[in-house]
């Protein structure tokens, strides 16, 4: 082919342009390729700064929580302890009011059996007076 059909012929002017297309085209893909890398090194970077304070989180949250269940542990302690006493200190007041009534009706049977005697014998002595007499 001569010189100046290279230049105008309509076949030439199209390969160029393909060639041209081609070229732009996978100078493009390299671009969107390495924007994509960029992009996934982006988010990689925030998921591993995310991980990070997420893992920072989860301990301090470990912390606190073992705190409060050993805060919780002492106080159900202390309180089971004031439970334990008091209840000790109600059955003793108990089982004081329980004696005194076991006394109180020894007491009664005493001096109910003390009256039945008393009779007995006034009975006796006054049978025997009046067989005297």
């Amino acid at each position: 082919a001569l010189p100046w059909q290279s230049r105008v012929c309509p076949r030439a002017l199209e390969e160029r342009e393909s060639v041209r297309l081609l070229a732009s085209m996978v100078q493009e893909a390299r671009r969107v390729k390495a924007w994509v890398q960029e992009q996934n090194q982006v988010a990689m970077d925030k998921a591993m700064r995310e991980d990070k304070r997420f893992a920072k989180w989860v301990v301090e949250e470990r912390k606190r929580v073992t705190a409060h269940e050993e805060t919780e542990k002492e106080r159900v302690a202390i309180y089971e302890q004031k439970q334990s006493i008091d209840v000790n200190e109600k059955e003793s007041h108990e089982r004081t009011l329980v004696n005194l009534v076991i006394e109180a009706q020894e007491r009664v049977r005493v001096a109910l059996y003390t009256f039945e005697e008393y009779w007995r014998i006034h009975d006796e002595l006054q049978a025997n007076y009046e067989a005297t007499v």
